[in-house]
């Protein structure tokens, strides 16, 4: 294989991922994730839950054929189907479980987008990998690039599909109770799951009958476009439902007398101009929408899980607010304080 095959090949498989995780972090338009958490969910996914994967994958290989000597094909079903699935999106997974845990992740628009760029990261690496020392080895040059451009529409889909699922779980559980909160944990890896293991499933029997053409063919593709679909739309749904959260809930601090009236659609806005909403020039629009915003969300949460810890966030918010805004509705004061 030549140097420019191999930079081929990585460009190949990376470029598209990370354009495609570009605009899903550029439409996390309210309360967007740091460019240093969404490289490091990417890099784990690419590294991170790849080497994991590959360890565990190639050991329980290896113990099924130890125990199974004369069973290659059933074996790698076994493998491809139940373990790799298991394997792969708990791997992936994990790291938002403890983003949740680290209060990073804030509703299921953030679930979703680590979801996509970890399985997005992933996908990737994969590729390379299979693309360099699986295909290209054993085939050779005109199936490796064949190979590598079947898996990267469809095993890219699979990867962020299959891990945003279980993130949209990971992110919904944030307002759920605790025993709510764990079926909804377990059921959104179970998803996962099932989504990596049917596609696996139809893979390996499209694979063995050698059939360019099917029903069964058109099938697994359809699944994975209408998976990602849907969890594109849930994406952009749950950016417009986080919107009408912040009008909502910032119409209150209107009556409170912290902001004006004309400054809320400045924070529900996707696209925010500061003249529009008649911000003063002593105001910093990207620190005063960070905060009204995380105003409004910390308030949407303590509707559903109230806590002294989120009590004090709150009001501390709310404080900073007030503070940068500098918003006396009339002389008398006879709004502020309004409850």
């Amino acid at each position: 294989m030549s140097g420019l095959d191999t930079l081929i090949i990585y460009l190949y498989s990376y470029f598209p991922a990370i354009m495609l995780g570009g605009f899903f972090w550029w439409m996390d338009r309210f309360e967007r994730e740091s460019f240093i958490l969404v490289l490091f969910a990417f890099l784990w996914g690419a590294f991170g839950a790849g080497m994991l994967s590959y360890f565990w994958n190639t050991f329980f290989h290896v113990a099924l054929d130890i125990y199974q000597k004369d069973s290659y094909i059933a074996n790698e079903m076994v493998v491809g189907v139940v373990i790799a699935p298991f394997v792969e999106e708990l791997t992936k997974g994990i790291v938002i479980l403890l983003l949740l845990k680290l209060n990073k992740v804030d509703n299921i628009t953030d679930g979703i987008l680590l979801g996509v760029i970890i399985g997005l990261g992933f996908a990737a690496s994969e590729n390379v990998h299979y693309a360099r020392t699986v295909v290209f080895p054993s085939s050779g040059e005109l199936a490796m690039w064949h190979n590598l451009w079947f898996r990267e529409i469809h095993t890219t889909l699979l990867h962020a599909s299959g891990t945003a699922v279980w993130g949209a779980m990971i992110g919904y559980s944030r307002y759920l109770k605790i025993p709510q909160k764990y079926f909804a944990l377990v059921n959104g890896f179970i998803l996962a799951i099932v989504t990596h293991g049917f596609w696996n499933f139809m893979a390996s029997y499209v694979g063995s009958i050698q059939a360019e053409t099917n029903i069964i063919r058109f099938a697994m593709r359809a699944e994975l476009f209408v998976i990602f679909g849907m969890l594109l739309t849930l994406f952009l749904v749950s950016v417009m439902n986080q919107s009408k959260i912040i009008i909502t809930e910032l119409k209150d601090e209107y009556d409170k007398g912290i902001i004006p009236e004309e400054h809320i659609g400045f924070f529900a806005s996707l696209v925010r101009h500061p003249k529009r909403y008649k911000l003063p020039k002593s105001i910093s629009p990207s620190e005063y929408a960070k905060i009204g915003v995380r105003l409004a969300f910390r308030k949407d949460e303590y509707h559903y899980n109230p806590s002294k810890i989120l009590e004090t966030e709150i009001e501390n918010l709310r404080e900073k607010l007030k503070l940068m805004s500098d918003y006396k509705p009339d002389s008398l004061q006879l709004r502020y304080g309004k409850s």
